[in-house]
């Protein structure tokens, strides 16, 4: 009988590595490797870090700290016995994903007084479940639920904040510091007007200025005390439409904060509110000889400055046009824009102009117009009669029974 040879092939078990735990990886992480070897267990585990050789164990499992371990890694097994060797396994890479990012932000944002309320806020990329933790310097300061911290701002030094929660990521990466930086004196405010003689309907505007952003202004009128006329989040005041009873001593301050943090007050404006001006219109000269220019003059009759002129004719009224308040004629202006020049010169051509001449001054946006000056006339100084009175019976005397 022949003898026959058996001959049974051997297959190398493969290895599989498998990481815990799984999904995105962070810097902050530990995470563990294990190595599966199907068959056997008396295998030696050979690792592989980036295809070069790296540690033996005796365990299917290691663990490592990231980053510093982060790469592509394999396994394999050996053991003394037939098969003496496994496969080598898939490489499995571990990336890292960067951590949410922390940061610093304050209110109010500048320069910081001393006594001031001050408030953090800690904002992070991503998730809202985080726990916020605060540092002066390197030293914790507080962990707090909310995002936000209040302080007063004579705890001066370098902020910043970490979040942690319970799932992963656990972390967030730390902020950059924030300084607070303070002064020891207390801010002033200086109150301008846009204006130095304001007349009744006029507007006028009140301005209060401080050095640095993120106040809230507070306006007082007659006397300091406790209750503002008006509280505005901009750094103007405009009376609108003012009267007599609007003049007085005006004084601004700001504020800022939770409680709220307050400048000096500023030092007083007067305001003056006086009876609406009115023009008053010269003509020179009044009788034109033919070939004269004539030069029309208009003032104001209060002292104040800033004011444009208009000029018009006077023409039979209409409706619809600028008229004086009796409505006994209408306006026509003699050019589409104010001029800030106070005279007009007007060089007639053609048939004479005679008739009634107004101006008015007008300053500011929305303008104010002053009142319409009286009409001034403009006579022709040529003595040719254009009109000849013819009386009939042509006798020197009459009596009251007859036609004249």
């Amino acid at each position: 009988m022949e003898n026959t040879l058996l001959c049974v092939l051997l297959f190398q078990p493969r290895a599989t590595l498998r990481i815990s735990p799984q999904g995105l990886l962070y810097s902050v992480d530990t995470v563990t490797l294990q190595c599966d070897i199907p068959d056997y267990t008396d295998w030696t585990y050979y690792w592989y870090i980036n295809n070069q050789p790296g540690y033996s164990t005796h365990g299917k499992t290691i663990t490592i700290s990231l980053p510093d371990q982060a790469g592509q890694y394999q396994c394999l097994g050996t053991r003394t016995d037939r098969p003496q060797k496994s496969q080598l396994s898939k490489a499995l890479s571990i990336q890292l994903t960067a951590l949410p990012t922390a940061s610093v932000s304050i209110s109010p944002q500048g320069l910081l007084y001393s006594g001031e309320t001050v408030s953090m806020q800690c904002d992070i990329s991503m998730y809202t479940d985080w726990t916020y933790s605060w540092y002066i310097g390197n030293n914790l300061d507080s962990s707090t639920p909310g995002k936000t911290i209040t302080t007063l701002s004579n705890r001066a030094g370098q902020y910043r904040c970490v979040g942690v929660r319970t799932s992963r990521p656990q972390w967030s990466q730390f902020s950059v510091f924030l300084p607070i930086r303070v002064t020891d004196y207390q801010p002033s405010t200086t109150l301008t007007s846009d204006k130095e003689d304001v007349f009744t309907g006029d507007r006028v505007t009140l301005s209060c200025t401080v050095e640095s952003p993120g106040w809230k202004f507070y306006w007082y009128r007659h006397r300091l005390d406790f209750t503002p006329v008006t509280t505005t989040s901009g750094y103007s005041y405009t009376l609108s439409w003012v009267s007599v009873s609007d003049g007085g001593q005006y004084w601004c301050r700001a504020g800022r904060g939770d409680p709220v943090y307050y400048t000096q007050y500023s030092d007083p404006v007067q305001i003056h509110v006086t009876g609406k001006p009115k023009a008053v219109l010269r003509i020179s000269p009044q009788w034109l000889n033919p070939g004269d220019s004539v030069a029309l003059n208009c003032k104001v009759d209060k002292t104040s400055t800033g004011w444009r002129f208009s000029w018009y004719r006077t023409v039979p009224y209409r409706a619809g046009i600028p008229s004086l308040s009796d409505k006994s004629y209408s306006l026509q202006p003699l050019s589409d824009n104010g001029t800030s020049e106070d005279s007009y010169t007007l060089i007639p051509a053609g048939p004479t102009p005679t008739g009634g001449y107004v101006c008015r001054g007008g300053r500011g946006d929305p303008v104010y117009y002053t009142h319409y000056s009286e009409p001034q006339f403009l006579w022709s100084g040529d003595l040719q009669p254009s009109v000849f009175l013819r009386i009939s019976p042509n006798t020197t005397q009459h009596f009251t029974s007859m036609s004249l």
